[in-house]
């Protein structure tokens, strides 16, 4: 799964659209992320004790997307799983391109 997952816009593609680079949820989501803003050590151990089998990109899509944002409330800092991601997202470009 990559950060592009369950973004808007996920696979639009337009001339004027910026280069996008995808980058697996579990590095966007890294160990140190997971452990400040949930109840988890990790994005894996945050699937795993979810309510559904996701062991692949197909899976994770098919988890409505009210029952994630839901999910996502109860157990991390954020009201919605699109808020988790654009925070991880920003957290991971900004520690890369400061680097």
């Amino acid at each position: 799964m990559t950060a592009s997952s369950r973004s808007p816009g996920a696979g639009d593609s337009t001339a004027t659209e910026p280069d996008r680079i995808e980058v697996p949820l579990e590095r966007v989501c890294d160990a140190e992320f997971m452990r400040v803003n949930t109840e988890f050590d990790s994005f894996d151990e945050f699937l795993d004790q979810s309510p559904w089998t996701v062991e692949t990109h197909v899976d994770f899509e098919a988890v409505p997307t009210a029952r994630l944002d839901d999910y996502v409330a109860e157990y991390t800092t954020f009201d919605s799983w699109e808020e988790m991601l654009l925070t991880a997202g920003r957290r991971w470009a900004t520690e890369r391109y400061e680097s």
